[in-house]
């Protein structure tokens, strides 16, 4: 299916319930202060006897993770005892999962972008305001390699540790945080689903996302963030899509909604939503990749492969055996980011 097939198809078939394109500009507030938590129901000041808690908002939630750009989307129906859980049992499985496209994109979190150190702590990959990006690594790293007849830099990304279902589980809680509140009705089990820290625990299968990553430098300017619901009650096609896009990446997954959880997962095949068409980006450039997050065992071995082009390679004597430390930021590599994952 080409994109203008895939346009046709979301039309056909779903609405957008759901939109935001970030750009970092005033706070856009989601939901109401004073109202039930839409993650656990609980309201201000009400008493957890199990934990012997009372229920506070005092934290600011985002809707999005910072650690994707998102300093503009506050969710404020959102308890500091969700807040904390999601942000440490689901969250840094999505940092680990997303960093090594975060850095050549240079999204900045809480305070700037991500560098990037191998876990041999040899190689580095680095950005700093006013310079170039520097690539600090010895000439027989195994994190690098270079191809000098087709002129192309491949860089090896050692993806940090993250559970596979935790990081579903997080892309989920961002959908049911960017929606009308009147829509949660439709993901009660998801809603317990995503509190609950038995990863092994089983919802929706398969566990389906949908990765394009769109070459460039950074061609997703500003955070996109959509839900799609479906038209009709009858056809087995997934009930809602959510769709997240920022630098070179965008991913879709389908959240979990009663109707996909009484289907069983039938069905619950997904078509990419036709971003590049709002990016005015050409389809032949860009790589779609189906991923599967059922485990929900610890991932710790696995890398991402980025190609990047260049014109020349220039030797700098000058730079030659010092150490990170002495080098700093006057490295410099001459090359382009042409941004295409080495095919798996």
């Amino acid at each position: 299916m080409d994109l203008e097939e895939s346009l046709e198809y979301f039309k056909r078939n779903y609405h957008e319930i759901s939109s935001y394109t970030l750009d970092g500009s005033n706070k856009i507030h989601i939901g109401e202060r004073g109202g039930n938590c839409r993650f656990c129901g609980k309201v201000e000041r009400q008493i957890d006897f199990e934990s012997l808690s009372i229920t506070t908002f005092k934290n600011v939630a985002h809707a999005v993770p910072e650690f994707l750009g998102n300093k503009q989307l506050i969710l404020l129906n959102e308890c500091d005892s969700c807040n904390k859980y999601f942000s440490s049992a689901l969250e840094n499985h999505l940092d680990n999962f997303t960093k090594p496209f975060r850095t050549i994109s240079k999204i900045k979190g809480k305070r700037q972008a991500p560098d990037y150190k191998s876990k041999d702590g040899l190689t580095k990959f680095v950005y700093r305001q006013k310079f170039p990006p520097a690539i600090i690594s010895p000439n027989k790293s195994q994190n690098v390699i270079f191809d000098e007849k087709n002129k192309e830099i491949i860089f090896k990304f050692d993806v940090g540790s993250h559970i596979p279902v935790a990081v579903y589980k997080c892309l989920v809680k961002i959908a049911l945080s960017v929606i009308n509140k009147e829509k949660l009705h439709n993901f009660i089990h998801a809603l317990i689903w995503i509190r609950s820290t038995d990863h092994s625990r089983r919802l929706l299968r398969p566990l389906t996302l949908l990765r394009t990553f769109v070459p460039g430098d950074r061609p997703i300017r500003n955070l996109i963030v959509k839900v799609f619901q479906k038209k009709d009650l009858i056809t087995a096609r997934p009930n809602f899509i959510f769709v997240i896009g920022f630098g070179n990446i965008y991913y879709q997954i389908v959240i979990p909604s009663e109707l996909d959880v009484l289907l069983n997962g039938k069905g619950n095949e997904i078509v990419f939503f036709p971003l590049s068409l709002e990016l005015n980006v050409s389809s032949s450039i860009m790589h779609t990749k189906t991923i599967n997050l059922d485990d929900f065992s610890i991932v710790k071995d696995r890398e991402e492969r980025i190609v990047y082009s260049f014109e020349e390679r220039v030797a700098l004597p000058e730079y030659k055996g010092k150490t990170f430390a002495e080098l700093g930021i006057k490295y410099e590599t001459k090359i382009e980011k042409k941004g295409i994952p080495e095919k798996p």
